[in-house]
């Protein structure tokens, strides 16, 4: 599974070790504050809440799961804390409400990222693009 684009946002990765599957999730946003739109993947919230039941579903049990995750850059910045610190933040805090380890974090910084994982083994590739901004 690839997430290409990931700046601001952060890509989650699950992964059960016992049963060897895992999924992930492109998130764009911390939470979805806005009545008027529908749940989606792009919450963190949502997204992560979903595959965990899906991966429960599928047999994972507590204790099984870890996560990884990457992106969060600093892309765009609203007020004091940017987006992608935002996304991080929420994606954290979720991850410890559910007592799942975070084996692998590689977050922050100004570059794009893209993450390769693989649902049968576990292992999350990231590349980066630094991008160079002329205002």
């Amino acid at each position: 599974m690839v997430c290409h684009g990931l700046g601001s946002c952060v890509g989650l990765f699950l992964f059960d070790r016992t049963l060897k599957m895992g999924g992930g999730a492109h998130i764009q946003l911390p939470s979805n504050i806005d009545p008027r739109i529908v749940d989606d993947g792009r919450f963190a919230d949502f997204a992560f809440r979903t595959m965990l039941s899906e991966m429960k579903k599928q047999g994972s049990q507590d204790g099984h799961i870890s996560a990884k995750i990457t992106g969060g850059a600093q892309i765009n910045k609203i007020g004091k804390s940017s987006v992608g610190d935002r996304n991080v933040k929420k994606v954290r805090e979720l991850l410890m409400s559910e007592k799942i380890y975070l084996a692998r974090s590689e977050t922050g910084g100004n570059a794009y990222r893209k993450a390769s994982f693989n649902t049968a083994n576990g292992q999350l590739g990231i590349s980066k693009q630094h991008v160079e901004l002329i205002l």
